[in-house]
């Protein structure tokens, strides 16, 4: 009995995806052009005769019992101080490990099917006819690219990144610690207990602030409110961190006054070549040039006015108004939130 061709649709994803082949991949196994490829895939050909047998090779090859790839599992929950510095960091840390589950996901769904194609060698080059004196020539690829994923992603390269990901978890979870007061004496000596003691304070000194809350009657009412209100603090939260990022990053990104005033040289040297100038094809090389220049000058220009000092204390004001502006904002719904969930359903 004949395996049935490519055209039937879950045959066709099911060898696809036992063995991690591409349409393009499966195209190459099977000695099929791009064109023919397309053709045969979306049922418009049959599956031509010279690539039966290879074809044969792969279905007879599924096995039912392979073990699909663990899943990476999830980041624990972590609630944070939402503006402390602290706190940023270990959310960095927790976004890090979100992706670093991704990565380990995917490297563990390559390395099952790699592992799959190995597992699959023997019944592939097994004879399927009398005339068959040895394995197919295109088997040779379908290891080789095994074997390369397994060395890329297998359990070597998937236990540096679990690890990885244990780590930022493990040090989210240390920041954590420290906020809701657990195991700090464990952690560090009488001195440095101080010490964290002032840094988990407020950074900015605040008044105590009161709020209104006992006009609240219902938890729907105190719910509208912090339905309202979440947007304000998103976009608080999204400020502050732009402007963080950007005076973490001032020195870094380099001063553009000297950026401009090479660019200002350059011009003052191609001026006087253009004008000294005659073939139309040079001419035109360099007014490209100095068009080039002359627009590097005008971006330039701009951000060297806005990199100065004044500039940068500014970005500071503004991070420290931003932060305080949090705080009294995460204060408020904190005192609507106690009183929703005080009130009865």
């Amino acid at each position: 009995m004949r395996p049935p061709g490519p055209s039937t649709p879950s045959l066709w994803h099911e060898v696809q995806s036992h063995f991690g082949l591409s349409v393009a991949a499966l195209g190459r196994l099977l000695g099929l052009s791009r064109p023919m490829m397309s053709q045969v895939a979306a049922g418009r050909r049959p599956l031509p005769a010279a690539a039966r047998l290879p074809w044969a090779r792969l279905v007879l090859a599924l096995d039912p019992a392979a073990v699909p790839a663990p899943a990476a599992g999830a980041a624990p929950p972590f609630a944070f101080a939402p503006a402390h510095p602290l706190a940023l960091h270990a959310q960095s840390c927790v976004a890090a490990a979100g992706r670093l589950a991704v990565e380990l996901a995917a490297a563990q769904a390559r390395a099952a099917w790699a592992e799959r194609r190995l597992a699959a060698l023997p019944r592939l080059a097994a004879p399927l006819r009398p005339t068959d004196a040895a394995p197919p020539a295109w088997l040779a690829q379908f290891e080789s690219e095994a074997r390369v994923v397994l060395a890329e992603s297998g359990p070597v390269a998937q236990a540096r990144l679990a690890l990885r990901r244990a780590g930022l978890l493990h040090e989210a979870a240390g920041v954590q610690r420290l906020f809701s007061g657990d195991e700090l004496g464990h952690l560090v000596d009488e001195h440095e207990a101080a010490t964290f003691t002032h840094l988990f304070n407020p950074i900015f000194p605040l008044p105590l602030m009161s709020f209104s809350v006992s006009r609240f009657t219902t938890k729907a009412q105190c719910q509208a409110y912090l339905d309202k209100k979440a947007p304000d603090r998103l976009l608080l939260a999204s400020h502050l961190g732009s402007v963080q990022a950007a005076i973490a990053t001032w020195d870094a990104s380099g001063d553009p006054t000297a950026d401009l005033a090479t660019a200002q040289t350059m011009i003052a040297n191609l001026t006087p070549a253009l004008t000294a100038t005659t073939d139309p094809r040079e001419r035109l090389k360099i007014e490209r040039l100095l068009n080039s220049y002359r627009s590097r000058v005008t971006n330039l220009g701009g951000r060297a006015e806005n990199h100065g000092t004044d500039e940068l204390l500014d970005r500071e004001l503004d991070r420290d108004e931003t932060t305080g502006n949090l705080a009294v904002l995460d204060d408020l719904i904190a005192a609507v939130t106690a009183k929703r969930d005080a009130l009865p359903s």
